[in-house]
């Protein structure tokens, strides 16, 4: 395919600019009519059904009787005239909208019949580039492009969305890709020069692929399960053996979940790859549903690790990762890998980019005398109510049940989190029967600071705050939970004397 015959692109001396496919006309207006439509003969419907049920013919021959011609022509005009308006207002954003690509910037041009909005970003700042693909958008060779930029303020939102050809979506995502590696415009258009034929189109250079894994189907079996709740399942179908009536209710709600939960599972992360480049890392996964993000190494924030109870046992764990543009959409999720032996993780880990020391031995943990501080806390807001509640229900396990609540609850606050400073990063780990490891560096960290309370300041112990960008909510104020004092001085004063 020679791209400079392609009705989707415009080529300027130091510019390059796509068009959207005429399908994202339809993108918006098909769902809106539909939906509509829908709702217009559900209401029908429901007006003209008898006792002798309901048939399109009846329906017709009831509105006849009942309402007039007139009126029901004045109705299909309503609905005619908001379909033709809807459709105009989206021809109209499809052929006024372009985003283009220059040396140094990615620039989205909108204008409707009142909306006009200009965006420009840097293209520097470009943390993830996702193509995506549907049943319908495959009948027509057409992707959804989506882009988000390395900012707190849209983290939730896509930056930029072009529906554009699957070929030339490659070419888009590459182009920005060179972009960033200090290619020019006519660098890009001199290469599509020397290459014009569709397996050429690619217009990455140099760009060698450091790791790549793909997870076979025996993988995302063991993921599907491990990650599909099963537990859950069983222990409710346990738990309501006594009574049959709801044994069978959470058998049937419980299995009919379990399978739609493994099919989605299955589904979503069919043939999940990863690949590590020089600058970025590339995920694609989906059997009906395909997507694949490039995403910007340099603003990942932090690598994590995740495992359930089931895991747990068995020994396997899934590594996330922390940036703006993956997993803050839908149903998407940080996954980097799918559930792994949990002996290969550190080597996986390293080989993607990142480094999470996992050694247990090196975590520090809880000041046993903590477990007062936790007891005193939780006497006061669990034991002393139900001491209250008693009063007034004279059964003598209320008070028993509030004092086990008490034991349980502080020993868990005592286990729940560990620590691990380290010259370049703070690793937190965090759960009881299940567990998540967050490595945070020091440079991705935007501000610290310490708390403690009269009663944490008596027991020696304090809590680091820390602010960090995130992939979910922009900006977060996390903290690492109560520790001896001392193990956070290095982090405060490595801010204090401007390191980070």
């Amino acid at each position: 395919m020679n791209l400079y015959n392609s009705k989707f692109i415009d080529f300027g001396d130091n510019e390059i600019r796509f068009r959207n496919h005429p399908l994202y006309i339809f993108s918006g207006t098909l769902p809106l009519i539909v939906f509509l439509g829908t709702i217009i003969f559900n209401i029908i419907k429901k007006v003209f059904e008898d006792k002798d049920g309901f048939s399109i013919s009846k329906l017709i021959a009831n509105l006849t009787k009942k309402i007039s011609p007139s009126f029901l022509l004045i109705i299909l005009l309503i609905f005619l005239a908001f379909v033709i308006f809807t459709i105009f207002r989206y021809y109209l954003l499809w052929k006024n909208t372009t985003i283009s690509l220059s040396n140094t910037s990615i620039v989205s041009k909108k204008y409707g019949l009142i909306l006009k909005k200009d965006k420009t970003s840097l293209i520097n700042k470009v943390t993830n580039v996702n193509i995506n693909t549907n049943v319908f958008l495959n009948i027509f060779s057409v992707s959804k492009v989506t882009i988000d930029i390395n900012s707190a303020e849209t983290f939730n939102t896509f930056d930029y969305v072009i529906y554009l050809p699957n070929d030339i979506s490659y070419f888009f995502r590459d182009s920005i890709k060179n972009l960033q590696n200090d290619m020019t415009i006519k660098d890009i258009i001199l290469h599509i020069n020397k290459n014009t034929t569709e397996k050429d189109i690619d217009t990455t250079h140099n760009d060698t692929i450091l790791f790549e894994r793909r997870f076979s189907v025996s993988d995302l079996i063991i993921h599907t399960l491990l990650d599909s709740g099963i537990l859950y399942s069983i222990f409710m179908m346990i738990i309501s053996r006594s009574n049959k009536t709801l044994f069978a209710i959470f058998s049937i709600t419980s299995i009919f979940s379990l399978i739609k939960g493994i099919v989605k599972i299955f589904v979503k992360y069919y043939n999940f790859k990863i690949a590590k480049y020089k600058d970025h890392l590339s995920i694609s996964y989906g059997l009906i549903n395909k997507e694949e993000f490039v995403l910007d190494s340099k603003s990942i924030i932090s690598y994590g690790i995740k495992e359930n109870f089931l895991s747990k046992i068995l020994g396997y764990q899934l590594v996330n990762l922390d940036i703006i543009g993956y997993g803050n959409s839908g149903d998407e999720t940080k996954y980097a890998s799918l559930f792994m032996k949990k002996s290969k993780i550190d080597e996986y880990v390293k080989n993607i980019g990142g480094d999470i020391k996992t050694n247990e031995n090196t975590y520090i943990k809880k000041p046993r005398t903590l477990y007062i501080y936790y007891f005193i806390r939780s006497f006061i807001f669990i034991f002393l109510p139900s001491v209250i509640v008693y009063i007034g229900f004279p059964k003598f396990y209320i008070p028993v049940i509030g004092f086990f609540i008490c034991f349980v609850t502080s020993y868990i606050a005592l286990i729940y989190s560990e620590v691990k400073i380290c010259s370049d990063c703070i690793v937190i780990k965090r759960g009881v029967f299940s567990k998540s490891i967050e490595n945070v560096p020091y440079k991705k960290i935007e501000s610290v600071g310490i708390s403690y309370s009269p009663i944490s300041k008596y027991f020696g112990v304090s809590n680091l705050n820390y602010a960090i960008r995130d992939s979910t909510v922009g900006k977060k104020i996390d903290s690492t939970g109560l520790f001896h004092k001392e193990i956070f001085e290095e982090i405060v004063q490595f801010y204090k004397n401007g390191e980070a």
